[in-house]
């Protein structure tokens, strides 16, 4: 489990790399506001904020069905937002 702003599970070390391989999760209102009154690239917003995913439990992919009805039971809107690759140090969007 991670509190995700500014990719905390692949700067810890915790996931060494990862892949936003699912459709993108809305982005708050807010954070149109924050790229456009500070003239902030999407890119930087994506590496400065979370841009609405604020936390993230990783489990291995046989326990990825057991996992989101947990977590659905509780945040009926949890869902899988991507995959921990094994890869470089980074984390990319699909």
């Amino acid at each position: 489990m991670t509190g995700e702003t500014g990719g905390a599970a692949v700067s810890t070390g915790f996931v060494t790399g990862a892949v936003g391989d699912c459709e993108p999760l809305p982005v708050p209102p807010i954070f149109d506001l924050i790229r456009k009154q500070g003239g902030i690239s999407e890119e930087e917003m994506y590496d400065v904020f979370n841009m609405g995913c604020g936390f993230c439990v990783v489990v291995p992919p046989a326990d990825e069905e057991a996992a989101l009805a947990l977590l659905r039971s509780h945040y009926p809107a949890a869902q899988r937002i991507g995959r921990a690759t094994g890869g470089p140090k980074e984390v990319r969007r699909a």
